[in-house]
């Protein structure tokens, strides 16, 4: 694999592309097994996922040149932060009636997995070039 030379925002990129294949080959799945709303429903789970994963890059990437002491609490931060909206969201908002809750939580898990193979691989070729080494 290529180095990452775009920094955080390559992470970004490579994790967010990781979870959408990952949500995608989950709704073809579902497709064929369940049909279309529970698709949609995989889609509104890995979704969701995939948005609060990109703010707290987004928000790591916006401060790393300027305050980079900072980007470690600031991850913290908005991690903390994301797991707190995402229940938030799971309690105040209602789901809709056609939604599935075995096929968006699958897609959720699904999502969560690979940005996280995603970003850390994306990492690994991205070290060296964040630190210096």
């Amino acid at each position: 694999m290529k180095d990452n030379k775009h920094g955080w925002w390559g992470i970004l990129r490579d994790a967010a592309i990781w979870s959408l294949a990952g949500v995608a080959i989950t709704a073809i799945v579902f497709a064929v097994l369940q049909g279309g709303a529970a698709v949609a429903s995989v889609a509104v789970g890995g979704l969701a996922i995939i948005v609060l994963s990109s703010l707290t890059l987004v928000g790591i990437a916006a401060v790393w040149r300027q305050h980079r002491n900072a980007a470690v609490p600031l991850a913290m931060g908005l991690f903390i932060l994301k797991i707190v909206l995402f229940g938030m969201a799971l309690t105040m908002i209602p789901a809709p009636g056609w939604l599935e809750t075995v096929p968006a939580a699958i897609g959720a898990i699904v999502a969560i997995v690979a940005w996280q193979a995603g970003e850390v691989l994306a990492f690994a070729r991205t070290r060296h070039q964040l630190y210096n080494v």
